[in-house]
């Protein structure tokens, strides 16, 4: 492999030393990324430092140690100015009386550590796919050329800043390889935790009759072809989250006829509710890193028809749902002939506790950086 030849050390996180968590932040709403990070400031006892936020009380409320918002202005920007803010504000900060930081975002790894301190990076996708996901077509003509300029060289920086990285985290299966051909580095998989209540998970029977899909109404959703499949049905799905889409998703719905219950963004409570009592989940997007609303329905024992493609796949397997390519047709006739009696939903639960939740979580983060798990194999090698 690529990379500089570092010095090995065995630099095992103890017990009784200082941890900061660095985040770069989101916009408005706390997504999967929030979640993660909170959670490592509850396992690690660590302080959350928060690039910037539109749910600063959120962060407050959910942190076990004091919060700091280092680059609240940065919330004002568009998309690839906020990034860059973050990632130079995140650059800028100076933490001596902490011994170990985790970061967790693109920026946030931008985070320039003591001489002394271990740098643990959290990945939740490698930045190589943002050229794919926004499209090549608007890279044309002056504008489109200064855009891909631009996208190119934060690629090249910010691979860069991953071969300072001592330990390095994948959310998934499907991100760890994207690391490994994009970074040149391994890691090591952690999946998010999942927390859930402690309400019994309800069987075929008790479950009301609409199909479920949580998340951010975006484009890699592929959420229009999710509204014009079940135009095709006689099926009703609930639509909880919100985002750029919503008006343009109403409209496609009310004009196919779709039986669609937009719910826009809705408490956590509400969400769990609404995903343990939901017949069956649909998810459906395109070069999913991870998908923690998977996670979450499988937890509440709900199956799930995904799309074919990683990261989907390695989630749900034939006992937890089914498997279709993201096409209308495809998707209408596993949306139509779904049929709840083919699946044990306290199984399902049980399987996806096991796996995703917040004791497994804690448990594979202190296997990886404390002395019981310290494995400096991590460090960039030829």
């Amino acid at each position: 492999m690529g990379g500089y030849q570092g010095v090995m050390e065995d630099r095992c996180v103890t017990a009784d030393e200082r941890i900061a968590v660095i985040h770069d932040g989101c916009k408005e709403t706390p997504g999967g990324a929030a979640k993660v990070s909170v959670e490592l400031a509850q396992v690690l006892d660590a302080d959350l430092y928060v690039g910037r936020t539109g749910c600063r009380d959120w962060y407050a409320e959910h942190a076990p140690r004091e919060v700091t918002v280092y680059s609240p202005r940065s919330n004002r920007l568009p998309a690839l100015l906020r990034d860059a803010n973050v990632a130079y504000q995140t650059g800028k900060l100076h933490l001596p009386a902490y011994d170990t930081v985790v970061t967790s975002g693109v920026p946030a790894k931008f985070y320039q550590p003591e001489s002394f301190q271990r740098h643990v990076h959290y990945t939740h996708h490698p930045p190589l796919w943002y050229a794919q996901w926004l499209g090549r077509d608007s890279l044309n003509g002056i504008r489109g050329n200064l855009r891909y300029a631009t996208r190119k060289f934060g690629m090249y920086v910010d691979w860069l800043e991953m071969q300072r990285v001592e330990t390095v985290l994948a959310n998934s299966e499907t991100t760890r390889s994207r690391i490994c051909r994009h970074y040149r580095r391994d890691a090591t998989v952690v999946n998010p935790p999942i927390a859930y209540s402690d309400d019994p998970v309800l069987s075929s029977d008790e479950r009301d009759d609409y199909f479920l899909y949580a998340g951010r109404l975006g484009e890699r959703k592929r959420l229009e072809t999710l509204i014009q499949a079940l135009a095709q049905t006689d099926q009703r799905l609930v639509v909880a989250g919100d985002g750029p889409l919503r008006s343009k998703l109403t409209s496609l719905a009310n004009a196919r006829g779709a039986d669609v219950e937009f719910r826009g963004f809705v408490d956590e409570d509400v969400l769990e509710d609404l995903m343990r009592c939901a017949q069956c989940g649909v998810f459906v997007p395109e070069e999913e890193d991870f998908g923690m609303a998977i996670a979450e329905l499988l937890c509440w024992g709900t199956p799930l028809i995904v799309a074919d493609e990683p990261n989907p796949t390695y989630m749900v397997g034939n006992t937890d749902g089914v498997r279709v390519d993201p096409t209308t047709d495809a998707i209408a006739q596993a949306v139509a002939t779904f049929d709840r009696a083919d699946y044990d939903y306290t199984d399902i639960a049980e399987r996806a506790r096991d796996r995703y939740g917040r004791e497994r979580f804690s448990d594979e983060v202190r296997h990886v950086l404390f002395d019981d798990g310290c494995d400096p194999s991590g460090w960039p090698n030829e």
